[in-house]
Parts: structure tokens; sequence; C-alpha cells
């Protein structure tokens, strides 16, 4: 049978078989007054363009310093969920069911701005995709394990576990031990991680070298770690702002 990570109750200890690297670290949030809602249609739609510099440090362990909220965010209105939807749908492998999803009795949806230039969309609480900067979406690891497809799967050995737990990147070694597998991305791709016997990802990254390079090269970084469990944006919820 397969195990699954278990999601804590936001701020407090991580339950179930996995004894996550870190422990239990308070949230300071910090609220500001009059945030407004400056993405609209056409500013959702950039997100569609461009990607990550796959080269870039800034990426590494986004959310390891804390998660600063500008506010509560706001709700996008309902031509800018579209823009959004859309975006999800052109931007994600094997989306439709997601599309589907937060088009049916129209989900609740806010944008909220964070410190370091981190943008956040929480759908009906709970973060669903950020951003960094004007990058494109990147989905949080609490939706990915409702959704698990819309990104490229890298699994990497049991043993590269903990310290990516712990903020490390991804190295090749890690990704070419028997049982890992990797789907086939070009640098830049934003992936999941995950390990063998283990159904859900545990880590969110960034691939700096392609699949094929990763096998020719054999060393190095593969991947910068995003977003893993048990970080600030993992115990995120909706009440703290």
């Amino acid at each position: 049978r397969m195990l699954r990570w278990h999601a804590p109750p936001p701020l407090c200890g991580v339950s179930g078989r996995w004894n996550l690297a870190g422990g239990v670290v308070l949230l300071g949030v910090i609220l500001c007054s009059g945030a407004g809602l400056t993405s609209d249609h056409d500013r959702i739609l950039r997100l569609t363009r461009g990607s990550y510099n796959s080269s870039s440090e800034e990426l590494t362990h986004l959310f390891k310093g804390g998660l600063t909220l500008w506010g509560k965010g706001n709700l996008l209105k309902t031509s800018v969920h579209k823009a959004f939807v859309k975006t999800i749908d052109n931007n994600f492998q094997n989306a439709q069911g997601l599309t589907k999803w937060l088009n049916g009795r129209r989900k609740k949806t806010n944008h909220i701005k964070c410190h370091n230039r981190v943008q956040i969309w929480a759908i009906e609480g709970e973060p669903g995709f950020f951003s960094y900067w004007d990058g494109p979406y990147i989905p949080t690891l609490r939706l990915l394990h409702k959704w698990p497809d819309i990104l490229p799967k890298f699994f990497v050995d049991k043993n590269a576990v903990r310290p990516v737990l712990s903020g490390a990147n991804i190295m090749c070694p890690g990704l070419l031990q028997p049982g890992c597998t990797l789907d086939d991305v070009r640098p830049g791709t934003i992936v999941a991680i995950m390990t063998p016997g283990i159904s859900e990802a545990f880590a969110v990254g960034l691939a700096r070298m392609g699949t094929a390079e990763i096998k020719e090269k054999r060393r190095g970084v593969a991947v910068t770690n995003i977003h893993c469990l048990n970080d600030f944006l993992w115990r995120y919820n909706v009440s703290m702002a």
C-alpha cells in the first residue's frame, strides 16, 4: 500500500509516519491595511509568458525565512477569475479536472501579496498557487496532493528526503539511484519531487538541468528546492491574515 504525507493542522506538529526535520516553527504575520487588488485581467495573462531563470538562486527554499502577508488580499473578480483559470489550463499538463473544479460553483480565490515579491492565490482559504515577481504560477504542495498530475515528476532516493526537507537542493546522484524515475523536461520546468513508496510529492522545485543533461552529467545541482513540506507556506492558513 502506498503511503501518503500527513498534513498537520496549521502551526502544529506533523503527525504520521514521517519524522520531518525542522520541528515546529511559529509564524509571525505582519498585517498591513490598504492592500488593494492590482492584478487585473492583463496582468493575470502576463503570467502565461516567460519562465523562471533555471540558474537563479533567488527561488531556493523561498519560504524558509518566513511568510509575511500584506493583509488578507482581495477576492478575484469574475473576469479576473476566468483569466486565472485560463492561465492554469494553458500552463499545466492534465489540468482539465482542476480547471473544471475551479469553474464549478466558482471557487473563492483571493490574491494575497507577501514580502519578498511573493504572491499567493488562496483557493477556498487554502494556498493553491504562488509566484515570484511576475513569474508563472507554481502550485503548492496542498494543491498537488489533490491534483498530482499537473506537474512532471522527479523521484529522488529516500536517503535524500531529509536533506530536501531541511532546504537542500536536489543533486543529480539522488535522482539516478535504482527505482528513481524522471519525466522528460527542459531546464526551467517546475517539477514535483517525490520518493518511491510515497504517493504524494514532498517538495516542488525548478529544474536547473533537463532530464537528458541530468543523466549525462550525473553530478551537480539538478533541481532548485523552492517549497517543501513543513515550510512556512505549507503551514499557511487563511485565518493568519
